[in-house]
């Protein structure tokens, strides 16, 4: 009899030591985000899957303490207008696709990652599939800003030997394509970006180039003043 009892509690004490350990773990697989954790850091093996209506609150009481993800993000059919739901995550990497994969969001128009340091996926870093964001994104320039943060994400990931193209970071998947283009937003967004960073060399050129200027003037200045110093003085003649 008594052995039996000591069984029976050696079995509820392991019972209940593994309940605990489950709602202690920080390092989780990829699921879809209604049956994650709260507790998560990382999340590897499969992706972090946000599909249909999903509470602002669930949202964040789930993700806010993750900061590294390597099986990549899947965003589906969501109302969403701004994710923002992922505000430690430092590394956001996959080996199997995209890093971050949106699709069919009607209403994304925004993408914030303040501590994201790392980008990177197999092929592309991110991926819209017949995704709003997109043609949103093109006619509102906090959206813009947003993908160029990340363009500058992925460039430091890919480190000095590694180029970031359009190609490479972010591949559009569009309902009906253009006759003769499949990429045509893609390629407007490239042509966005190329003119960001064109403006802004400009502007740089344009600085030094007025700084350069303005030190020029004041060191003639300062070369006119010193010869006057230096030029004899004349009497005049009435004086003799």
């Amino acid at each position: 009899m008594m052995k039996n009892i000591l069984l029976i509690f050696v079995f509820l004490l392991v019972w209940t030591s593994n309940i605990k350990c489950d709602e202690d773990v920080t390092s989780c697989v990829g699921e879809d985000v209604n049956d994650l954790p709260d507790t998560c850091l990382s999340i590897d093996t499969r992706p972090l899957r946000i599909i249909g209506d999903v509470e602002d609150s669930v949202l964040q009481s789930k993700l806010k303490m993750i900061t590294k993800i390597t099986s990549g993000v899947e965003v589906t059919e969501t109302e969403i207008e701004t994710f923002d739901f992922l505000p430690n995550v430092i590394i956001l990497t996959s080996n199997e696709g995209p890093a971050l994969k949106f699709h069919r969001n009607k209403k994304l128009a925004r993408m914030q990652f303040p501590k994201l340091e790392q980008l990177k996926g197999k092929e592309e870093a991110i991926l819209f599939d017949h995704d709003q964001f997109p043609t949103l994104a093109t006619q509102n320039k906090k959206g813009l800003a947003d993908l160029v943060r990340l363009r500058e994400v992925a460039k430091k990931t890919a480190g000095s030997e590694g180029k970031v193209t359009c190609n490479n970071f972010l591949k559009v998947i569009k309902n009906e394509p253009p006759q003769g283009s499949n990429d045509t937003v893609l390629w407007v967004l490239c042509a966005i970006f190329s003119c960001i960073i064109l403006a802004c060399l400009l502007s740089y050129a344009y600085e030094k180039w007025c700084k350069a200027k303005k030190d020029k003037d004041v060191e003639k200045k300062k070369d006119t003043q010193k010869k006057s110093t230096k030029l004899p003085v004349q009497e005049n003649p009435k004086n003799k």
